[in-house]
């Protein structure tokens, strides 16, 4: 099934920022309340208008408006708006055994792949892919237990059409499931970095595991070794804790080792703390599906807005709708800042579903006027 579209498909939006006065309520960016000038009059404060302030309009205030307030009007000032990407590395099992089975568990995984990758393409994830083992093996066997080609394709603005074409084509063909080793890589830092953008920070990073078995190569990357549950589960809590990479386990068929997969997304730091099981093509599209729309945030980068703008004085709106400050999302249906700069705005959870429906065409925001918060 096809989902639908989202309002955050767009690269970027216009934020427009205000600083509007607040006499009659919330303005519309570019709003301008100034008055006429009159000619110089003899009262002592150089206009003609029988007060004794220094402007011409003819009420008691020194701003150049009509009304009697204390408000001050600055000019309209345009941001960029832009969604936070969200990275998701697919790591995939292509070990021999993926080819078993009738319909082959490989043949299965390769629509159910492309739907998604489909369905979710333009949005904010940015998907990477890459397999395990990868044939660099030399041996009798060959294409045993070898990680040690460069990742596939690392996670990218556009990148699903290229992953599509290459799965298309693609045959399993490796002996054994070097499962540890595969996730290892994106435990490394250094000068030769496996993914440099998996280890990049300010944005949300994702490794999804799609295997049909169990580790088969041990922590040596050799034939005949097996990795621990322990040992799995350590590397996984690894890269949560030293490189902020949360992981997602899915286990696809009656063959796959559950205690090892558990260790995994025990320590994957996602909300799901055991495995997806998936025995077909249907059950395995609902857990990528199902993990593609959890990895989804509402979470904007905005500008710095200038000294001048008070992060106390703002409002967003949804087609001209005020969406009320909600801090920390404790209610879960407004808007929230996500850094003490101010440069990140998050709208919770109702908010935010507003938005993955494609219900709302503009956002938009104004400075100047007491942030409205939910009561």
């Amino acid at each position: 099934m096809t989902k639908p579209r989202r309002a955050w498909t767009i690269a970027a939006m216009t934020l427009a920022l205000g600083f509007l006065g607040c006499e009659h309520g919330p303005l519309a960016p570019g709003h301008d309340d100034g008055g006429d000038e009159a000619p110089a009059a003899a009262d002592g404060d150089g206009d003609t208008d029988g007060d004794t302030d220094g402007d011409a309009d003819g009420d008691a205030d020194d701003d150049t408006d009509e009304g009697s307030d204390t408000d001050t009007v600055c000019d309209e000032q345009s941001f960029d708006i832009e969604i936070v990407p969200v990275r998701l590395m697919i790591l995939q099992d292509m070990s021999g055994s993926m080819t078993m089975g009738y319909p082959s568990k490989w043949s299965q995984t390769v629509p159910a792949l492309t739907t998604v990758l489909t369905d979710w393409e333009g949005s904010q994830i940015e998907f990477g892919f890459d397999i395990f083992p990868d044939g660099t093996d030399v041996g009798p066997f060959g294409s045993e237990c070898g990680v040690w080609n460069d990742v596939m394709y690392a996670p990218a603005p556009g990148t699903a059409d290229d992953i599509i074409a290459y799965i298309s084509a693609a045959e399993p063909a490796g002996a054994s499931t070097p499962l540890w080793c595969a996730l290892a890589n994106y435990d490394f830092d250094g000068p030769d970095t496996y993914v440099e953008e998996m280890h990049e920070s300010g944005v949300d990073r994702y490794i999804m595991v799609v295997s049909d078995g169990g580790d088969g190569c041990g922590t040596a990357c050799s034939m005949g070794g097996q990795a621990s549950p322990t040992e799995l589960g350590d590397i996984a809590a690894n890269l949560l804790e030293t490189w902020g990479i949360k992981t997602f386990v899915i286990g696809f068929g009656a063959a796959v080792d559950a205690d090892q997969l558990n260790a995994i997304a025990a320590n994957g730091g996602t909300e799901f703390d055991t495995f997806f099981p998936a025995d077909d093509e249907a059950e395995l599209y609902d857990a990528l599906e199902t993990i593609a729309s959890a990895v989804i945030s509402c979470v904007f980068d905005i500008e710095e807005p200038e000294a001048t703008a008070n992060p106390d004085d703002v409002n967003f709106f949804f087609d001209d709708e005020i969406v009320y400050y909600d801090e920390d999302c404790a209610a879960g249906v407004g808007w929230t800042w996500v850094d003490d700069d101010h440069t990140q705005v998050e709208f919770c959870e109702a908010a935010c579903q507003q938005l993955e429906d494609g219900l709302v065409d503009e956002i938009s925001a104004i400075f100047g006027c007491p942030t409205e918060a939910i009561e």
